[in-house]
């Protein structure tokens, strides 16, 4: 992963271990630190918010977060979750 690709790299998969959300806590790991890109994406881009902590959390009950500075005037209780949701899934099927 610290190997820069080129044009005339190459490399070989020796194996695939599929991963799944159910009844698979590293998929499920996977899954949230994923999501926690995408929404950090849509943080940055769409709300202009600068982003400080969030990572895919291990606990009862999982999940990930963001910390994030928002613009002024912009805080968690002025955010349309629905829309935010929505860019969320428009940045997932890019």
């Amino acid at each position: 992963l610290y190997q820069k690709l080129t044009d005339d790299s190459s490399f070989t998969i020796n194996s695939i271990h599929y991963m799944t959300y159910e009844g698979d806590d590293e998929g499920k790991m996977i899954y949230w630190h994923s999501a926690a890109h995408c929404l950090g994406h849509v943080i940055e881009q769409e709300l202009k918010g600068s982003l400080s902590d969030g990572p895919a959390v291990k606990d009862a009950y999982g999940g990930f977060f963001y910390d994030a500075l928002l613009p002024e005037g912009l805080n968690h209780e002025s955010i349309n979750l629905q829309q935010l949701n929505a860019a969320c899934k428009k940045f997932v099927k890019k």
